[in-house]
């Protein structure tokens, strides 16, 4: 009998995103004579280096012109700078989101020239920060979030940063990195045709305050912080939105977006601090899911590094019919996965589990190890195991590591939960695919699915070969605590204090996995 508490975690959900900041058009941080909103003198950078690096274009004599950078943090969301939205010339207005396109995966800032891993997208809505009124406040709340009208396939070339939400990244000595198609030369007018990166250390404010000119101090606001070197690195016109992201745990972590930054490049760059406006960022992706019943970062909200799960794992033993049981179909459940140890020549299946993220699978905690073992792989998308040929496309993964619940002390049962995380991410598409997680701690349905490759029979050790589905009652606790009870000792050493709160209960014929 196998129950998972509600359990709170940190991850990127590929579950990550990017941004950097840049004026409107032509006049793209050149708001006052000694400023600019600032990649100068950086080095050509791979589109696979920064997959969640996104171009903003708008329509200029026909042509789309590529203005700003933001960053992917979900499947339909961009973080970039309100800036790019907002045409100061003419009062503040905030430019249509259709006038908008974005692209991803791409090296090349030239909208006409197309690889095989570039994806486009229109703009739905735009979502500029209420309290941003560029220079009239010096580009404070310097944010914005750009909803896609369609979602983007997460591949190796396209995939979200994670989001430093609290900013524990920004610190003395720290260095991050930005990616732009600014000017490639300090005194060239012209935007480099290949996207650049540039190293940028943190540096504390008051170092910060103390080097640049007064004329640029007036931007650093509380909500700001200070990033960049003397080496004539530094972000320029056409970076602006783009993200600076750090290192950290083998991720990258969105920290600031590029807002502004002076003309002298033996200076520093303003960033708008994203951990600053979270709160906001949450409104808005709420209010967004809310409304469209958007599914978060691949079904978890990227622009968070927190999910929130549970898996419904049922009590084995009740003798009553499920309602609906039989095979799964293809593409049914494209979140379910197969956990496995030993070599890659002789890997034993043992557990299911689900994928949340493109990188990371929840199952319980029993199945991380086996005898003093580590679970060394993943299987998804696959339906039966023993044949290829089926309309299925597997994906074998190795584990890179595992996050069991503290609080999980076997054989007693509670809190036994765990996270897998892959060693590369999930190739996503109709047969492998994310699951949403249900945050609430009630569920309202009186019928769930459960999915797996479980026992045949009851007692049975062997898996089934092929994916089965079934459909199950919710009971409440008293009712199951009745059926418990009488149960035979195991079921008291393994939940000693009965059926709390944080279970859920569900009848149904036999084990799953």
């Amino acid at each position: 009998m196998n129950f998972v508490k509600f359990f709170a975690v940190s991850l990127c959900l590929s579950l990550g995103s990017t941004t950097t900041l840049a004026a409107f058009p032509t006049e793209c941080g050149k708001a006052l004579p000694s400023g600019q909103a600032v990649v100068i003198n950086g080095k050509d950078a791979n589109a696979l280096e920064f997959p969640w690096h996104a171009g903003l274009y708008i329509k200029v004599s026909q042509e789309w012109t590529q203005i700003c950078g933001g960053s992917l943090i979900h499947q339909k969301l961009v973080l970039t700078a309100a800036h790019c939205l907002y045409e100061e010339a003419k009062y503040g207005r905030t430019i249509n989101a259709e006038n908008f396109k974005v692209s991803f995966g791409s090296p090349f800032r030239d909208w006409s020239r197309i690889t095989q891993y570039v994806q486009r997208k229109n703009v739905s809505r735009t979502f500029p920060h209420p309290h941003y009124r560029g220079l009239r406040r010096n580009h404070v709340d310097d944010i914005a979030l750009v909803e896609l009208s369609q979602p983007v396939t997460f591949t190796d070339n396209v995939r979200p940063v994670c989001v430093d939400r609290d900013g524990s990244l920004l610190r003395d000595g720290s260095e991050g990195k930005v990616v732009g198609w600014g000017q490639s030369a300090l005194n060239s007018e012209t935007p480099s045709p290949v996207l650049q990166s540039a190293d940028m250390p943190f540096i504390p404010f008051d170092r910060c305050l103390d080097a640049v000119h007064p004329d640029f101090a007036q931007f650093l606001s509380p909500e700001k912080f200070c990033a960049g070197q003397i080496n004539g690195s530094a972000v320029a016109p056409g970076d602006s939105g783009g993200g600076l992201a750090f290192p950290f745990d083998g991720r990258w972590w969105l920290s600031g977006i590029v807002s502004v930054g002076p003309r002298n490049r033996l200076s520093y760059s303003a960033f708008t601090r994203v951990a600053s406006h979270r709160d906001w960022i949450d409104s808005v992706v709420k209010m967004i899911e809310e409304t469209q019943e958007l599914s978060s970062l691949t079904e978890c909200r990227e622009f968070s590094n927190q999910v929130y799960g549970n898996s419904k794992k049922s009590f084995c033993g009740i003798q009553r019919k499920p309602k609906v049981a039989g095979l799964a179909g293809p593409r049914e459940f494209p979140h379910m996965a197969l956990v496995g140890f030993g070599n890659a020549s002789d890997i034993q299946w043992t557990c299911g589990g689900s994928l949340i993220s493109p990188t990371f699978v929840l199952s319980l905690a029993l199945c991380l190890m086996h005898n003093g073992d580590r679970v060394e792989w993943v299987l998804l998308g696959d339906l039966i195991r023993s044949i290829e040929s089926d309309e299925a496309q597997p994906q074998r993964i190795a584990v890179d590591e595992v996050f069991m619940h503290p609080m999980y002390k076997p054989p007693v049962q509670y809190h036994n939960i765990g996270l897998i995380r892959l060693k590369r991410p999930a190739q996503l598409n109709e047969f492998v695919h994310p699951a949403c997680l249900h945050t609430e701690r009630s569920v309202r349905e009186s019928t769930v699915i459960v999915s797996g490759w479980g026992s045949s029979e009851f007692g049975d050790a062997e898996l089934a070969d092929h994916m089965k589905r079934i459909e199950m009652d919710v009971v409440s606790n008293e009712v199951c605590e009745a059926k418990y009870n009488g149960l035979s000792a195991l079921s008291k050493t393994r939940l000693p204090e009965g059926l709390r709160d944080d279970l859920l209960a569900l009848e149904k014929l036999a084990c799953i996995k």
